[in-house]
């Protein structure tokens, strides 16, 4: 087991690599970074160039305009 498995199967949220996403405790996007292991939280490589770990309930998928 990989990347965000342990993620995805503990808080029931379902990230992938390059995924769009808004950090909802200050607004700042950015997009989710590939794993090669188990983490707990999502590590996002935000538009200013800066890359965190973030708790995976603070972490929304961008939505795609249609």
């Amino acid at each position: 087991m990989a990347g965000y498995d342990y993620v995805n199967r503990t808080y029931g949220c379902q990230f992938k690599g390059g995924e769009r996403v808004v950090f909802t405790e200050d607004g700042r996007r950015g997009r989710v970074v590939r794993r090669r292991r188990e983490d707990q939280y999502v590590r996002v490589r935000f538009d200013d160039g800066h890359i965190g770990r973030c708790h995976p309930k603070s972490v929304e998928i961008e939505s795609v305009a249609a």
